[in-house]
């Protein structure tokens, strides 16, 4: 492996590093500030989640037949 490989893998990594420890203090201090908060995008994030897993699956089972969960216009 380059030198310059190493530098940038090395970068990359103290990068990722700095930007969990700020989300994770972000995290935090939203904890702190309003509780429910976060209880409420996780709960969101689970739900986005499962939206983009049920239309994962309607693709590949039966592609172009299935309208999009998200799309008002075709209900």
């Amino acid at each position: 492996m380059s030198k310059k490989h190493q530098d940038r893998k090395a970068e990359s990594h103290r990068v990722t590093v700095e930007v969990e420890q700020s989300f994770s203090e972000m995290e935090r201090r939203l904890r702190e500030a309003s509780p429910g908060v976060c209880e409420l995008l996780e709960v969101y994030g689970g739900y986005e989640e499962a939206v983009r897993r049920s239309e994962a699956y309607l693709d590949a089972s039966q592609p172009g037949e299935w309208p999009s969960v998200t799309d008002v216009s075709a209900q």
